[in-house]
């Protein structure tokens, strides 16, 4: 009898442990687990209209764009890479003492690191902070592509795009 009940248990045992696998097959980390650089994420989407961006003061509003800078437990919001740019500027400081996030374009809301993104500078496709620049993720090529077609312009590296503020 109990050769019997040890078998029962094993299998109740098996069936448990298959249906456990085959519920989180497929199921990967959520955006939410991970920022883009592999850290804690702090919000894994921009949060349109319910905040002001911390460089013009407006409603960040505008899909497909905006810009989040991270310090620990500060956090600011801007309505596109360029207030973004801009306020680095202003208060002299360094891309590599903050972790630096940029909206991808391609999936409208989701954040993307700055180097892991290209930017197209496109007289096609205006942006919120007024240079035509929109925030790809890089290893989107057939989005990249079909971006390209409809707004034809370069793509920039991050920085290659922070070259055009210098030259303004």
């Amino acid at each position: 009898m109990s050769m019997k009940r040890n078998l029962t248990i094993a299998i109740i045992i098996s069936a448990a442990a298959f249906l456990l696998l085959a519920c989180t097959a497929g199921q990967s980390e959520s955006p939410r687990d991970l920022s883009p650089d592999g850290g804690a994420a702090v919000n894994d989407q921009m949060p349109y209209n319910e905040l002001n961006c911390d460089w013009s003061g407006e409603l960040i509003r505008n899909a497909r764009y905006g810009a989040r800078a991270v310090n620990g437990s500060d956090t600011w919001h801007f309505r596109s890479v360029e207030d973004l740019v801009y306020w680095l500027k202003a208060g002299e400081r360094s891309s590599e003492s903050l972790q630096l996030y940029v909206v991808d374009f391609i999936d409208g809301k989701r954040f993307i690191g700055i180097h892991d993104a290209v930017y197209l500078h496109s007289r096609l496709r205006p942006s919120p902070g007024g240079h035509h620049l929109s925030a790809l993720d890089k290893t989107n090529e057939h989005m990249k592509n079909r971006v390209y077609e409809a707004y034809p312009g370069a793509y920039l590296s991050w920085d290659e795009m922070i070259a055009l503020f210098e030259e303004a």
